[in-house]
């Protein structure tokens, strides 16, 4: 799961670093920026959960 939230980063992160020219619009560029920001918020927030849930 680690693996995957930094692979995720690593994507977000490179909407801010490479060539934009590698996505064909801007809106490629920050909506798969946004989508993966919402993925990572979305699978903290089930960690967070499951641990909390287990810890009861």
């Amino acid at each position: 799961m680690i693996f995957a939230i930094v692979a995720v980063l690593l994507s977000i992160a490179g909407a801010f670093y490479q060539d934009p020219l590698l996505w064909t619009s801007p809106v490629w560029r920050w909506g798969g920026a946004i989508l993966n920001s919402i993925g990572v918020l979305g699978a903290v927030l089930g960690i967070r959960t499951m641990v909390s849930i287990k810890s009861e």
